[in-house]
């Protein structure tokens, strides 16, 4: 990421020169179109780590946690959602 905003300071800066040359400004966009590619899997990949902490503490919560064995299956079983911590609503209420 570092070598492409490096890439694009240098043309920008042969644009300010004052010779627009449309392979640099061609260059230009290919810099930062992989600029934004790189950026957003980055965003992709940290939102599947924070997904993946989610349902690690979601398991080892339930796998600490003092329940019976078929309590414990139902609750690990239940989905995520976005109404509830844990889907708790849902997944407990068939209990009380």
């Amino acid at each position: 990421m570092a070598v492409l905003q490096v890439f694009e300071e240098k043309i920008l800066q042969a644009l300010d020169s004052g010779s627009i040359d449309t392979d640099v400004v061609r260059d230009l966009c290919v810099a930062t179109d992989f600029a934004l590619m790189a950026t957003k899997c980055s965003a992709q990949a940290i939102g599947r780590a924070m997904s993946f902490m989610v349902v690690l503490h979601k398991h080892l919560w339930l796998t600490l946690a003092d329940l019976k064995d078929a309590d414990r299956k139902t609750l690990l079983n239940a989905p995520i959602t976005l109404s509830g911590l844990f889907a708790y609503r849902s997944a407990i209420g068939q209990f009380f």
